[in-house]
């Protein structure tokens, strides 16, 4: 048996490698437009059931705002209909392609120290990969071997 603290071994990283993220992700993907309000966001987050939104300035990914974002400004008493998601959204967007292997993609998350992944496919967003799916993918029982 497998120590639950190693670090997970090259058979884990093999089998997730055949989990691609466009396998994974969340569609259609939950967007806002960065002049929205945070209240806007709490309330889209909120009636979608996603922790996290792309957003876009017109076409283009700009930022992805996340619950973690808008908890931290209620927590700070913030207008929350006078702050744009613009001034709260994680502005250096961290992507993948839907190509990538479910390992890959956690690889990517903790790199970048985020829970949520735009999922490009032909440089167009596709979906949301969340750290959730990621994890359900690497502790199936395929991969952990239960």
């Amino acid at each position: 048996m497998r120590n639950p603290g190693a670090a997970p071994g090259r058979e884990v990283e093999e089998a997730t490698a055949a989990v691609s993220a466009a396998a994974l992700m969340g569609r259609p993907v939950a967007s806002i437009d960065h002049t929205a309000s945070v209240r806007d966001a709490a309330t889209a987050l909120a009636s979608d059931g996603v922790g996290a939104l792309v957003v876009l300035h017109g076409e283009a990914i700009v930022g992805v705002v996340a619950e973690r974002d808008v908890v931290a400004h209620v927590a700070l008493g913030a207008d929350l209909d006078h702050l744009s998601v613009g001034d709260v959204m994680q502005g250096d967007v961290v992507t993948t392609t839907g190509d990538a292997s479910a390992w890959e993609a956690a690889r990517a998350m903790t790199s970048a120290d985020v829970r949520h992944l735009p999922v490009l496919v032909d440089g167009r967003v596709a979906g949301m990969l969340s750290i959730k799916d990621v994890l359900a993918a690497l502790s199936s029982p395929r991969v952990s071997g239960d």
